[in-house]
């Protein structure tokens, strides 16, 4: 019973650790050739708050860290044009190059993105 809680505590201080490891590790200035921002519901062409926070996040390292493009992924599914777009209009409004954006409509296509990534 004894080495269970030796174990337990173990392992608590091991996550512990990691998670302040993970919070508090600096960003690197390099950039990267990509950003990928999924999508969120936007009802009636209308951002979703939960969407807002999303962008405001990519404009945020977009000013700070060399983005060579981003990747807008979304559908219309309450909306006449596509989360993609909606955001994609959000961000050129705040800054961003139009050619620098381009958009995936068909939300499928997100498994796709993540699994050749890195490809």
């Amino acid at each position: 019973m004894t080495l269970l809680i030796y174990l337990v505590i173990g392992l608590t201080v091991l996550l512990f650790l990691f998670m302040l490891w993970i919070h508090t590790a600096p960003l690197r200035k390099e950039g990267a050739d990509v950003m990928i921002v999924l999508g969120f519901q936007c009802d009636n062409d209308r951002i979703h708050p939960l969407l807002e926070e999303r962008l405001l996040v990519a404009l945020e390292l977009y000013r700070s860290h060399p983005f060579e493009k981003i990747i807008l992924t979304g559908g219309a599914v309450s909306s006449a044009r596509s989360e993609a777009v909606i955001m994609k209009d959000y961000l050129v409004r705040n800054g961003v190059q139009e050619e620098q954006s381009f958009w995936i409509k068909r939300p499928w296509i997100r498994f796709k993105i993540f699994t050749t990534a890195k490809k």
